[in-house]
């Protein structure tokens, strides 16, 4: 087995748990229904394709629906600080945006969230294909994102302290004992989300509930075709979907503006392949 040179692995150190995200981009957004809809049962979880949403095409659409579990590989974890203001009844507006929470100022009312983002597993840990890739490019696992936000960013929070406390019971694959807690632990198991409650001042809520089920291979993780190495190739694709800096302002106070911009994604991953896992092993190509 090899050992985690953390030096080599810098880009990842901001991913991992230290807005009106951009949907397009291959990372499917999780949510869960918050009523009953012709095709979707109140209190499960759903993945539309955001580029389909007003698809009439139920199959085309979704990569899932009405599931109460959802399985998948952590490949990064994000903390964000953003703040939405009321434009009319309609909707919010986001005002503010950080990539870089822990080191901005920020105005009041700015609140932080996690975007944890990672490869898509049935019920039997096995991948599930991307269903929508163009004509070019390989098939690969399909890739999805929760966003943790509000009530359920206490969770969520609550999930990031059972995985240092894993880490406590784990030998170390890295030379660094914080990055080993940070990134190298939440890449290690597959982790298993289901739908929680959390009470608040209007209710009970639905949540994210998150735990990690299984544990990878070591080698799977830091070899030369592991976790580690095949999330580098996904950092790019990532801050692209998700990192909104460049069109809303992420410093002062609230009169920063969005500009009218469309943010658009480029796929740079074209020629990824699959990821296969098997019972007692499994080769990694996502």
């Amino acid at each position: 087995m090899s050992e985690i040179n953390a030096s080599d692995y810098d880009r990842l150190s901001g991913y991992s748990g230290s807005g009106q995200l951009r949907e397009a981009g291959p990372f499917v957004k999780v949510f869960i229904s918050g009523q009953q809809r012709t095709d979707q049962e109140i209190s499960k979880m759903h993945a539309i394709y955001s580029d389909l949403w007003k698809s009439s095409d139920v199959e085309e659409k979704y990569l899932f629906r009405n599931q109460t579990k959802v399985n998948f590989i952590i490949l990064f974890i994000k903390k964000i600080r953003e703040l939405k203001e009321k434009r009319g009844r309609e909707y919010d507006e986001l005002t503010y945006f950080s990539w870089t929470p822990d080191e901005d100022e920020y105005p009041a009312g700015a609140k932080c969230a996690y975007i944890v983002a990672g490869v898509l597993l049935d019920e039997n840990y096995k991948p599930i294909p991307e269903k929508h890739l163009k004509e070019e490019e390989q098939p690969r696992t399909a890739l999805i994102h929760f966003k943790n936000a509000g009530i359920k960013c206490g969770p969520f929070v609550e999930f990031l302290g059972r995985i240092s406390d894993k880490a406590k019971e784990l030998n170390p694959l890295s030379n660094n004992p914080d990055f080993e807690v940070s990134v190298v632990t939440p890449r290690r198991f597959i982790t298993e989300v289901t739908i929680g409650k959390r009470p608040s001042n209007f209710g009970e809520k639905d949540v994210f509930d998150y735990k990690l089920v299984k544990q990878l291979p070591d080698d799977k993780v830091s070899g030369d075709d592991g976790v580690m190495k095949r999330c580098m190739k996904w950092v790019d694709p990532f801050d692209e979907q998700f990192n909104l800096s460049k069109t809303i302002g992420q410093k002062g106070s609230s009169d920063f503006k969005p500009d009218n911009k469309n943010p658009t994604f480029e796929d740079t991953n074209s020629k990824e392949s699959d990821i296969e896992i098997k019972d007692n092993d499994f080769e990694l190509g996502i």
